[in-house]
């Protein structure tokens, strides 16, 4: 059975099943991004787009997985899921690949079902396939920063590395492993949860790509609103050595 993050996990399980409970046949899902953070993806024909996604289902699973319009009416690609209640008993991971036949800049991934039923998901992700030296990266971007030849890179900003309360401060050493064994946290400055799928071992390789010195930043017990206790500093600070 796949183990998945706890708190990430108890995050879906609230805001799927108000979801599915009320769910009709043909009722759309669309995923535009984490909350009000992310609220369009911008889809380019002829590009392929790996989408990963865990899914977990008491019943047989036919679901539809598209890139559309993020009004729906436009379909860019899409595939099926198709699988038997046993298969999909426990957490499972697919990985599909979706070649897009138009642009839209406004765009979605659908996830759409002609069946009753409960249906789980957890890190449910898009990334085009093509990105800067396969790492992840837009290629466009990261090369616009190239030309500008950085000697160093920061990461994280302050507000984020800090939190706006100590429990949601960002700890940088869960932020290395598997993307699905990161424990991720609650972004509460701006108030969002973020599966920190950018790490960083990511900025360490971005680092490396670009041929620039990473300047590491941790937390060192403080946050906007709130310290360790001067007694306990020793402990915590021993979680980043």
């Amino acid at each position: 059975m796949l183990e998945l993050k706890e708190r990430l996990k108890d995050l879906v399980r609230v805001q799927l099943l108000d979801v599915v409970k009320k769910m009709k046949p043909r009722v759309l899902l669309g995923l535009s991004g984490v909350g009000d953070v992310f609220n369009e993806q911008n889809i380019e024909q002829g590009k392929t787009y790996r989408v990963v996604l865990y899914v977990m289902s008491s019943e047989s699973l036919n679901l539809s997985v598209s890139l559309t319009s993020s009004d729906g009416l436009q379909n860019l690609g899409s595939s099926n899921i198709i699988a038997t209640s046993s298969e999909v008993s426990n957490w499972t991971k697919f990985e599909l690949q979706l070649e897009s036949t138009g642009t839209n800049r406004n765009s979605r991934l659908q996830l759409t079902t002609n069946k009753k039923g409960t249906i789980w998901l957890d890190q449910v992700s898009v990334m085009p396939m093509d990105t800067y030296m396969g790492h992840g990266f837009r290629k466009e971007l990261i090369a616009m920063v190239k030309n500008m030849k950085p000697r160093f890179i920061r990461f994280p900003g302050g507000c984020y590395v800090e939190g706006e309360h100590i429990r949601n401060a960002f700890r940088w050493r869960e932020s290395i492993g598997p993307w699905k064994e990161r424990p991720g946290h609650f972004g509460d400055v701006w108030g969002y949860w973020t599966d920190d799928g950018l790490g960083y071992l990511e900025f360490l390789q971005l680092a490396e790509d670009l041929g620039a010195s990473p300047v590491w930043v941790f937390n060192s017990g403080n946050s906007h609103r709130d310290q360790v206790a001067t007694s306990s500093v020793l402990s915590f600070v021993k979680a980043y050595s």
